[in-house]
């Protein structure tokens, strides 16, 4: 029994979107700065070496590209877990304690501490088993390769697989960590395995549901704004689709009105795709954990 509702927990980030619009004026300038943030990091740090001309055409090109841009990604990977560990609480909140809406539902404090030291861990753990996998395939593959290019491609591909459905397993049985990091008032990455035991499917699909939701919200916010940029623009859509080589690129005057499109649509699609995991631990934490133990008092009383 999978002991929530799924329906409830995916479509739940519509509804409080709905309940509280207002929440928008906060999300939505934050979500502007995230997205200027990330690129301007982006760039500095030296994701002005991508060429795209290259892709697809040279390995070793794209081998060196991958080497340069590698202090670039490291400072994207740093703003995203920097971002989220403020933004993932206050999808919480928003699903603890909806009356409590001040800024945008978004604070200051340990528990947004706590967060990034569990996105942290996170990203710890999940990069060094996804980094085992494909050691462990290379070795197979190493292994069979004297029998043969079909073995070799088959080894490949089971082993490719079999590490997206290992991700994709530990991912959702860890997924309640956030909601149950914020409840209890320490870092508790491990305790979402305990709570989501049984009940892998149900939560799966809910996700699944979820993130598909939010896509039809993107591609049809899509549509709609390089539609009327298309009619408006012409032939001049190129300053909106290619990627900027520099900072002075980012700011032109198009590129942040659509920037600021993006960001509305995200902070419509933050709750949709993180308000189900908390929705889902409200449902099984009475079972688990019979008393709030974080400090404050009982976020849903």
């Amino acid at each position: 029994m999978a002991g929530f509702s799924i329906q409830d927990a995916a479509l739940g980030g519509f509804a409080a979107v709905r309940a509280h619009p207002r929440a928008l004026l906060v999300w939505t300038p934050l979500a502007f700065v995230i997205s200027l943030a990330s690129q301007v990091v982006f760039l500095q740090a030296g994701g002005q070496e991508i060429d795209p001309s290259i892709l697809g055409q040279d390995p070793a090109r794209l081998m060196a590209l991958a080497e340069k841009i590698l202090p670039s990604e490291a400072a994207l990977l740093a703003v995203a877990l920097v971002a989220n560990a403020f933004v993932q609480p206050a999808m919480i909140r928003l699903v603890f304690s909806p009356e409590d809406g001040g800024f945008g539902y978004f604070r200051i404090g340990a528990r947004e501490l706590r967060q990034l030291g569990l996105e942290v861990l996170a990203t710890t753990v999940l990069m060094g088993g996804y980094f085992g996998c494909a050691l462990g395939v290379t070795l197979v593959v190493a292994a069979v390769s004297a029998l043969g290019n079909p073995a070799m491609m088959t080894a490949l591909t089971a082993g490719m697989a079999a590490t997206l459905a290992g991700l994709v397993v530990v991912m959702v049985r860890l997924s309640l960590a956030p909601a149950l990091t914020f409840d209890s008032g320490k870092v508790d990455l491990f305790g979402s395995w305990r709570l989501t035991e049984g009940r892998f499917w149900p939560i799966l699909r809910t996700y699944i549901l979820a993130i598909a939701l939010a896509a039809i919200v993107l591609v049809f916010a899509n549509l709609l704004f390089f539609g009327l940029a298309r009619l408006v623009l012409g032939r001049e859509m190129a300053v909106l689709t290619d990627m900027p080589r520099d900072v002075a690129g980012v700011l032109t005057p198009l590129r942040l009105i659509s920037a600021l499109f993006s960001a509305f649509v995200t902070s419509l699609i933050w709750p949709v795709i993180l308000t189900p995991s908390a929705r889902i631990y409200r449902s099984l934490r009475p079972a688990a954990r019979p008393r709030f133990v974080g400090p404050g008092p009982q976020p849903w009383a």
